[in-house]
């Protein structure tokens, strides 16, 4: 089985390029990369891209649910219901939750654990 573009890229996440122009993209050393997709020179760097998306306003004001709908539309081929409730459930953080109140880093770590499982972070 071929290696995943998430893992191609070097991006776990799945961080569309140019998405926005969301800054930390190029400030991570993000160029684009294969399927429309960020490709980053190291996974720590895509790693860090996409800690650094969680804490942007964009994203950090929204309810776990509200966040897939946004991070993972269908639009995109993706079930952003089915997602949020896999990332809550792995997670431990309730879907209902703003990412921005969650204070627990072991949970925002498994928060992150789960989008690169859903994005088939995988050789």
């Amino acid at each position: 089985m071929a290696p995943s573009i998430s893992y191609r890229n070097r991006n776990p996440g799945n961080i569309r390029w140019g998405a926005g122009g969301f800054t930390s993209v190029k400030s991570r050393g993000g160029m684009k990369g294969e399927g429309g997709f960020a490709k980053f020179p190291t996974v720590i760097k895509g790693l860090a891209c996409l800690a650094d998306l969680l804490g942007t306003i964009t994203y950090s004001t929204l309810t776990i649910r509200e966040f897939f709908l946004r991070y993972a539309p269908a639009a995109d081929n993706n079930t952003p219901k089915m997602y949020a409730q896999f990332v809550s459930d792995f997670s431990g953080i309730d879907i209902d939750k703003n990412l921005s109140s969650e204070t627990d880093v072991f949970k925002l770590l498994k928060f992150m654990e789960a989008i690169c499982k859903m994005e088939k972070w995988e050789a």
